[in-house]
């Protein structure tokens, strides 16, 4: 298998991405996991113009990602979703169908206090803490680097990406982000790099996020298939944004996002979940 590498120039949204997220945040709403700059530009998302003409929207081709807001009144058009325009993919906590016949139970965003994984107290986090200490006990040497890496090439990035993606079941779209957030030189600094000691001789795990002007989104968390690794390496990053003191709570997604194969029981230790609909076609 041949891994195509992205052009590492630096991705710049286009003015229309810049737009959308203006108009969206001055609505008001609480964003959801996929409200993002960066993931628009990363998922190569296209301006979607409204049968109204006079609203926009963000998606692919014929399908929107969200609803659409007016230029006039920069409101969401949430009476106007599906009706002669494209099917729209995603809601907001306070936007939903109207028509609940068309309405479409995505799944739950869940929500973290990135402050909470600091000390791990209380009862509630006694699995995790076990865990971590587990992994800990068996691979002492391990370093995790976050928000820049020594000697940074994206060469063991992409050696990793290849043997994860021979190991899980990924859609071709979703593995062409997966590259772009991990390989271009520009989103290194939203990126995190578990490795097995301080030679970086192997890579072992890779964690990645981006952001909205409510929460950081863990956008992808990658790793290999060693007991205790998923866990460890999730709270390494919200430690990591715990230490950045942006005061900003995690959305980590929700059934769509790409997960480990095994539970790690952390959902009972959420924060708040945001459930998300979509709207069939009329």
């Amino acid at each position: 298998m041949v891994l195509h590498l992205p052009n590492e120039q630096p991705r710049v949204p286009p003015p229309f991405i810049k737009q959308y997220y203006s108009l969206l945040r001055e609505t008001g709403v609480l964003p959801n996991f996929w409200v993002s700059p960066t993931y628009w530009a990363m998922s190569e998302m296209e301006k979607i113009e409204s049968p109204c003409r006079s609203a926009v929207s963000l998606g692919w081709k014929e399908i929107a990602a969200f609803p659409p807001i007016s230029l006039v009144s920069h409101k969401i058009l949430q009476e106007t979703v599906g009706k002669n325009g494209p099917e729209v993919m995603y809601s907001f906590p306070e936007v939903r169908p109207t028509d609940k016949d068309r309405e479409v139970f995505v799944g739950f965003n869940y929500i973290y206090d990135p402050q909470e994984f600091i000390g791990l107290k209380g009862k509630r986090w006694s699995t995790l803490r076990t865990s971590i200490s587990k992994w800990t006990r068996s691979n002492p040497n391990c370093v995790f680097y976050a928000g820049g890496c020594p000697n940074w090439d994206s060469k063991p990035s992409c050696l990793f990406l290849k043997e994860w993606q021979q190991n899980n079941s990924v859609s071709v779209s979703d593995f062409d982000i997966m590259i772009r957030y991990f390989v271009s030189i520009e989103n290194v600094p939203n990126c995190g790099f578990l490795f097995q000691d301080q030679m970086q001789t192997e890579l072992i795990g890779l964690v990645t996020w981006d952001w909205n002007w409510q929460f950081v989104n863990l956008r992808f968390c990658l790793h290999k298939d060693e007991p205790y690794l998923a866990e460890f390496l999730r709270w390494r990053f919200y430690v990591y944004i715990a230490g950045l003191q942006q005061h900003r709570l995690v959305n980590s997604g929700g059934d769509r996002i790409c997960k480990p194969k095994k539970n790690i029981n952390m959902n009972t230790n959420v924060k708040a979940t945001l459930p998300i609909y979509s709207w069939k076609e009329e």
